[in-house]
């Protein structure tokens, strides 16, 4: 295509010059070459945009040299949601905790792979469900530093899972059996994580992070599954990617990692846990397990005072 402009080019250069001469010399024979020019090179120039309206028709077989690299995501269709069958969260939660510690009837640890093992069943898929014309429901849901109902869980690796956005290196948990299944909830506590490297972290920085939330962690995007990104290259659906400015185009998920232990609760999103009136103790006794501090006693004598709260 470049060739075919020079050619043009080249022509109309061709055609200037001999109308100069033309003007110049009246009695020369020049008609005859401007004439020829001119009409190859239009005939180049219908040939040209032809071809290049032709190619946009096509799809594209690869992209050259542009600013955004342009990413295509073909997106599935969402498949329907299995009927919700349970009478409340609490009840589901307590199915799903019977499954994954059978005849527990006290507080139990748990560490490693027997960790994993019964998260993995306490979590398994589906996570999320359909209520009719009530919509939605997620009945698992996490407390720490405020609380969320989530409905992906996936294994990252033999001792690292997903819970939603968070990345959780599983140190131990702690099975809380109780006799009012609305109080039923499993410990979960993580060792720190390195960082991806998309920041720059000092141990002072650490340090004040966990002054203020009792753990320290850092907010990214991973492009891919592979190249993590900033939270505002997320934000702004486009990164670098090895030097070169990548549209993101939404095949980009958002992670959380935490750069120092951490720990947090998992219960029924109906749970007698799951209510502002505790969500200040909740913080301290987490802040306290984080410290060191043996106190998981203390913390189910309060659970167990907690008010029951409506059943959804």
């Amino acid at each position: 295509m470049n060739r075919l402009i020079f050619i043009e080019v080249l022509l109309a250069v061709v055609a200037v010059i001999y109308g100069i001469r033309w003007v110049l010399d009246p009695q020369g024979n020049f008609e005859p070459v401007i004439a020829l020019c001119t009409i190859f090179a239009f005939g180049l120039d219908v040939f040209r945009r032809y071809s290049a309206d032709s190619q946009l028709q096509q799809p594209p077989n690869k992209q050259e040299h542009s600013d955004i690299t342009e990413v295509t995501e073909k997106k599935e269709q969402p498949e329907s949601l299995p009927a919700f069958r349970y009478s409340s969260s609490c009840a589901f939660f307590a199915e799903r905790f019977s499954n994954a510690f059978p005849g527990i009837r006290s507080g139990t640890w748990f560490e490693g792979h027997r960790a994993i093992e019964r998260l993995s069943i306490l979590l398994e898929q589906p996570l999320e469900f359909s209520r009719g014309d009530d919509g939605w429901i997620e009945p698992i849901g996490w407390q720490r530093n405020g609380n969320m109902p989530f409905s992906d869980f996936k294994l990252l690796s033999k001792d690292t899972l997903l819970i939603d956005s968070k990345e959780l290196k599983v140190r131990r948990i702690y099975a809380g059996y109780m006799a009012n299944y609305k109080q039923l909830f499993v410990y979960l506590e993580a060792d720190a994580m390195p960082p991806v490297g998309v920041y720059e972290h000092t141990q002072s920085s650490i340090e004040d992070s966990k002054n203020v939330f009792g753990y320290a962690y850092e907010e990214y995007g991973l492009y891919k599954h592979s190249h993590p990104i900033t939270r505002a290259e997320y934000d702004d659906n486009a990164a670098v990617i090895m030097g070169k400015p990548v549209k993101l185009n939404n095949e980009v998920e958002i992670r959380i990692r935490h750069l120092s232990p951490y720990n947090m609760v998992i219960s029924a999103t109906g749970s007698c846990l799951n209510q502002s009136l505790f969500d200040g103790k909740l913080v301290e006794y987490m802040n306290r397990m984080l410290a060191g501090e043996n106190c998981m006693g203390e913390f189910e004598d309060d659970v167990r005072k907690l008010p029951s709260s409506p059943a959804i």
